[in-house]
């Protein structure tokens, strides 16, 4: 008898042993615990999981991703520098790390259960921050008219505060914590769809079948952060709280606040509804075992590796992690591909902060920028993540060759994306902090020809006078204010005059305007053209995280690279990005007792050279960590040579 045949007979009892679990209908069937309905059944397929598991899949990037559309009120608001939204975001990957750490030796045998749990703490970490509007205090928005348009000029005699405004936003702060718990929630429930999830889909789909799956849980959920864009600016244009004053809009109002919190409500409700449509769904699905027998029948697993899997108990888990992770550090080619990865988290951990990057580029309002970005990320995703699965789709490529398509296509991505960024506006000049007044030579807010008015910084109203913008009309000395009667109300102010700083006397409300649109749209261009390609190695690198190792290391190989990433890529990125912006401010807002919080102005030409200079560093490192991978990535028959050999050994 041959070592096959002899392989083969072993083989058989281990196989009826691991298919008897296919004929309970406790762990095939839908519902809960010993609760499985025949009218269930319908439901009982890959391709409703698939869609259910896309559904959660898009409302939990929305959920994620909303954090940064609304950054910029939440600074406001809440009296928050760089380093504290940072720490936010911290928290989320910490916790999410920890959380990858025991989900990749616990999860393997209970995926639907881990799945469910996730999805109901993701919702309840979106539902926290809510709280806070209802503890927090707003100002009440005031129509701009004839007898207040004089706020903030040099003759008032609380020009020099202003308490609807930094002083409440610094009591505001009290409930910074309300964000740092539901960011911890966040982490831990976001973590088992990534981990359980795919490896919940390699089993119930066939080669052919899973790229296609995992193809469109990519593209449902990426979808979510160009909505959470789209849908976010929109609510951003509508006022905080449903009580604001009739008429009342961003434009004809002074202390108007969007909306920040809708945006989180609505996917924290949908999750832990969803939640409960996920846990319905079996241990195992009727096409896990076909899928299984093929994979026996390929050589890709065993039927004593796959029993091993799962009939292990939590002390058998324990006592088999150490093995795994050395098998997993043996294999070269996944190491350079979890160092690719960090380096992908430390990279993409800047898209929270991409809206009010943009802002400050173009010097646009962060309501429109975050629905141009929306728009341009939707585009970028149609173009690129159909297309990519369609392609591996028909191709059926191996994994190494699909490594090598990914890795050409993230160097191809870098240029372009980081040439959208270099073509930027000339940033508005403002007087004491970019160049000396008139007349002058430091640089320095407080000058002789405002120092009786007492300026703070606790309001940002710009007005300009040639090329020169200056931080509010009190620090430019005016004392007085002529009002457009031709404007429908009113409540416009046409001209400041008086004006002690400014050389032609006068002012006029707002910066000062430069034309840079057609630098605008060609960033955006660039922008779109490197979303387009990076997009478009998604589903490739989906598939090679999978192929990367062993049938029975995928789900710890997808806590590690979870984990990792979350530890040495996602962890440290919020903090560096917030020191650049922090370490860039030229104008923080200071409160009536001092208190330094939001930032007003930034260097905009020193934070884009710090900022390409990083992203820059990290795209080197990760192009050069994919190719490394793919150079060592065995080809599937060595590969299931190799694997075998390892744990053999």
């Amino acid at each position: 008898m041959t070592a096959d045949e002899e392989s083969e007979e072993k083989e058989v009892p281990e196989m009826a042993t691991l298919l008897e679990d296919f004929g309970d209908e406790t762990m095939t069937e839908l519902g809960f615990f010993s609760w499985r309905p025949k009218f269930l059944k319908v439901f009982n397929k890959p391709n409703i999981f698939t869609t259910v598991h896309a559904f959660n899949s898009f409302f939990l990037v929305f959920s994620i991703t909303i954090f940064g559309t609304v950054l910029p009120t939440l600074e406001s608001v809440f009296n928050l520098n760089g380093k504290e939204a940072g720490y936010i975001l911290v928290a989320n990957d910490i916790s999410g790390m920890l959380a990858a750490l025991f989900l990749a030796n616990y999860c393997s045998a209970r995926k639907i259960r881990w799945m469910g749990i996730g999805a109901v703490l993701a919702g309840i970490a979106s539902l926290i921050p809510v709280l806070a509007t209802a503890f927090a205090e707003y100002p009440v928005p005031e129509l701009k008219t004839k007898d207040n348009i004089a706020y903030a000029t040099c003759n008032e005699e609380d020009s020099s505060t202003d308490e609807s405004f930094g002083d409440v936003a610094q009591r505001n702060h009290r409930l910074y914590g309300l964000f740092v718990i539901g960011s911890i929630l966040q982490g831990i429930g976001s973590t088992p769809p990534g981990i359980a999830g795919s490896t919940y889909l390699d089993e119930i789909y066939k080669q052919k079948g899973f790229g296609i799956a995992i193809s469109l849980i990519y593209i449902v959920s990426i979808l979510g952060y160009p909505c959470s864009l789209l849908i976010g600016g929109s609510f951003l244009s509508m006022y905080v709280t449903p009580n604001a004053p009739d008429g009342i809009t961003m434009d004809n109002s002074r202390g108007w606040v969007g909306n920040w919190w809708l945006g989180m409500l609505i996917p924290g409700i949908v999750l832990v509804f969803g939640s409960f449509l996920i846990s319905f769904f079996p241990r195992h699905m009727h096409s896990a075992k076909a899928v299984l027998e093929d994979k026996i029948k390929r050589g890709v697993t065993t039927a004593s590796e796959k029993q091993g899997e799962l009939g292990q108990s939590m002390k058998d888990m324990t006592k088999e992690m150490i093995p795994t992770f050395k098998r997993m550090f043996k294999n070269k080619a996944l190491i350079f591909f979890v160092l690719g990865d960090i380096c992908l988290y430390l990279d993409y951990s800047a898209v929270p902060f991409l809206p009010k990057i943009f802002s400050m580029l173009y010097r646009l309002d962060i309501t429109y920028t975050t629905k141009l970005l929306g728009f341009v990320n939707i585009g970028g995703f149609l173009l690129g993540l159909i297309p990519g699965a369609i392609f591996i789709k028909r191709k059926h490529w191996e994994a190494k060759r699909l490594m090598l398509v990914y890795f050409f296509l993230s160097i191809i991505s870098a240029p372009l994306m980081l040439g959208g960024l270099l073509v930027y506006c000339s940033p508005n000049q403002h007087a004491g902090i970019d160049l000396p007044y008139p007349e002058t030579s430091g640089l320095n807010l407080t000058q002789t020809c405002n120092l009786d008015c007492s300026c703070t910084t606790s309001i940002y109203q710009p007005v300009c006078d040639g090329d020169i913008t200056y931080f509010s009309p009190c620090h430019a000395g005016c004392k007085e204010v002529e009002a457009d009667e031709k404007s429908a109300d009113s409540s416009l102010v046409k001209i400041y005059k008086d004006c002690s700083c400014t050389e032609s006397k006068t002012a006029k409300p707002g910066k000062c305007k430069k034309h840079c649109q057609d630098r605008m749209w060609i960033s955006m261009a660039l922008w779109l053209a490197g979303l387009i390609v990076n997009f478009a190695g998604f589903p490739a690198h989906a598939i090679v995280s999978q192929r990367i190792v062993s049938e029975s290391d995928r789900t710890a190989t997808q806590g590690l690279i979870s984990g990792a990433t979350r530890m040495f890529g996602k962890l440290p990125a919020p903090l560096i990005y917030g020191a650049l912006f922090d370490a860039t401010c030229s104008a923080w807002r200071q409160s009536e007792n001092g208190t330094e919080g939001f930032c007003w102005i930034y260097d905009i030409e020193r934070f884009l050279m710090l900022f390409i200079s990083v992203i820059l560093a990290v795209r080197v490192i990760r192009s050069i960590s994919y190719g490394l991978a793919w150079w060592l990535f065995p080809t599937e028959d060595k590969a299931t040579k190799q694997f075998t050999e390892i744990e053999m050994k």
